[in-house]
């Protein structure tokens, strides 16, 4: 529904809104449900009418009117105009009219070693030349109390901050790819949206590009790469031709490192709390959830060697799981498969092994759920990637990317999902940008 907050005792207009019944921020300030909102200009120049006396509860009704000409603040009119026109140009972005990007990741303290306070840095990365400035930043200071005088938890960060320009292949490229399909209305609607994220995944890269190289200056093996879930904040402000600026945030508050939780238990926490209790008495944990857990953590924090060789070896592990469950017993492929499993290469499982235990191959399978819209398209293509990938790893044959651990996130899930014979598009993780 449609409402105004408005001033109960001069009946001037203060916010319009649309949703769910609003609260009065103030006892002076009262909520008009109206028919229709068509507001122009400053809200101060418009007052509500209301049908009747104003009810002592919930919400008054009528309608809002402009006051007359001559009680109009010229002033706020033309300052709301032009206000409305920007923020117009910002939702309904034109690329070609944004000067540069200013992108900033606030993180938990890296670069420890780097004791100035700013360090500037010019560097290549992915085919941009990027000027990165790292800045060590106040330390926050949560001072709880100890019967023993008292302690200063400390929460270092450092920011990474640097510019880009609009006309970065990679930026055109991503917007192509993301709304091609779009016109030109649609393709300004999503502009900025997909220029943040982008920038912010850039921003991330860039950041463990620095950090994997100053672990090797400094010997300080205790740094490691970042993750979404490092991320305490983070800001994309676009800058166009004329001037005006606009901020777009995003990343992790950091009230969501310390935030009380609430008492109590779920309503799920029992059957939790007794799968709990049944797996302290095992030894050795049940592989693939575990092995999934690691995979998502590894993802989360950035840590794309460790993704890569998690997604591959659980699909190899899981192939391997459907080959000694569903070939016949009496095979030789599982005879093989069983005594000497060492020397049956991927190739071999993946194909004529999975069709004799299942009547297709894998990639039959696995295009056969994409025609039916059940599995991500390419996903057969991507399995095979992934695991050559992985084995090039292993044997230090190949280097992998930040984006090589993304897409292997991605295949891994993606085929589990086949595997449970659960439909799947992708995925996108809750922390997104």
């Amino acid at each position: 529904m449609p409402y105004v907050l408005f001033d109960s005792r001069t009946f001037e207009v203060h916010s319009a809104v649309t949703g769910p019944e609003p609260v009065p921020p103030t006892v002076n300030l009262r909520p008009g449900e109206v028919p229709d909102i068509q507001l122009e200009g400053a809200l101060k120049n418009y007052v509500f009418i209301p049908e009747g006396p104003l009810p002592s509860a919930r919400l008054a009704r009528g309608r809002v009117e402009r006051k007359p000409r001559n009680e109009w603040d010229v002033e706020a009119e033309e300052k709301a105009r032009v206000h409305q026109q920007i923020r117009d140009r910002f939702h309904k972005l034109d690329i070609d009219e944004v000067k540069r990007l200013e992108v900033q990741l606030a993180i938990l303290s890296r670069f420890r070693w780097l004791w100035d306070h700013e360090f500037p840095i010019e560097v290549v990365f992915e085919g941009v030349t990027v000027k990165p400035l790292l800045s060590q930043l106040t330390s926050i200071e949560l001072p709880p109390s100890f019967e023993f005088g008292g302690h200063i938890l400390r929460l270092p960060r450092t920011l990474v901050k640097f510019e880009l320009l609009p006309r970065e292949e990679f930026l055109r490229r991503t917007l192509d790819r993301e709304l091609g399909r779009w016109d030109d209305v649609g393709r300004r609607l999503f502009t900025s949206r997909v220029l943040t994220q982008e920038c912010l995944w850039f921003g991330l890269r860039l950041t463990n590009y620095l950090i994997e190289r100053y672990r090797l200056a400094f010997g300080d093996w205790a740094e490691r790469t970042i993750g979404l879930g490092d991320v305490l904040d983070a800001a994309v402000t676009i800058e166009l031709m004329d001037g005006p600026r606009q901020a777009y945030t995003s990343g992790l508050a950091a009230t969501r490192w310390i935030a009380d939780q609430p008492p109590g238990i779920p309503g799920w926490a029992p059957a939790a709390k007794q799968a709990f209790e049944e797996l302290l008495g095992l030894g050795a944990l049940p592989f693939l959830p575990v092995a999934v857990a690691e995979l998502k953590k590894a993802n989360l924090y950035g840590q794309y060697r460790e993704s890569v060789i998690w997604a591959g070896t659980i699909i190899a592990n899981v192939i391997e799981d459907i080959l000694l469950s569903r070939l016949p017993s009496d095979s030789p492929e599982l005879r093989r498969l069983k005594n000497s499993g060492k020397k049956v290469d991927g190739a071999t499982r993946r194909g004529a092994f999975f069709q004799k235990a299942t009547g297709t191959t894998m990639a039959e399978w696995l295009h056969a759920r994409e025609a039916r819209g059940e599995s991500p398209e390419g996903l057969a293509e991507e399995v095979e990637r992934l695991l050559d990938q992985r084995n090039l790893l292993i044997h230090r044959k190949a280097a992998v990317t930040f984006q090589d651990g993304q897409r292997a996130f991605e295949t891994c899930m993606g085929f589990l999902a086949a595997v449970d014979n659960i439909p799947w598009l992708g995925v996108k993780h809750p922390y997104e940008f």
